[in-house]
Parts: C-alpha cells; structure tokens; sequence
C-alpha cells in the first residue's frame, strides 16, 4: 500500500508541474504578444535542461534561445 500512495504523490507532483510549467508559459507568451514579439513556448519533460535545449534548438531551427533566471545577477544585482 505504501508504493501505491507514493505512486500517487507522484503522478499529483507530475500533474501540478504541468499546471505550473503551463501557467508560467502562458504568462510569458502573453506578455510577449503584447509587446509585439513573436515567441514560442515549449515544454519538455523527463530530460536532462541542456540536453532538452538543445534538442529543442536543433528541433525548431532555432536562432535564439533566451534563458531567465530569478533576477537577482547581472547589471541590476544589488
């Protein structure tokens, strides 16, 4: 029974990711389309990040690839 409840602690980790990944995304190409910049978002799961970009990259034909972090580096850090 202990497998079984862990399974699920699983599968409702996994669901709410997805639900996060999706809402996060979908704020970013909101915002995006209202500055009149074109963007695709795309999601990838259960790969390694660098592995997943550059796939992703190669993929899609890519010419830019932005990454974000949480703000706190670079020319505005305190």
């Amino acid at each position: 029974m202990a497998g079984y409840v862990v399974a699920d602690e699983l599968t409702n980790y996994e669901e709410s990711a997805r639900k996060y990944s999706r809402e996060v995304l979908e704020k970013c190409k909101a915002e995006a389309d209202k500055l009149g910049v074109r963007a695709k978002s795309v999601h990838i799961e259960n790969k390694a990040p660098a592995e997943a970009i550059l796939d992703t990259a190669r993929a899609q034909a890519c010419d830019l690839i932005v990454m974000a972090s949480h703000g706190r580096r670079g020319l505005g850090r305190p």
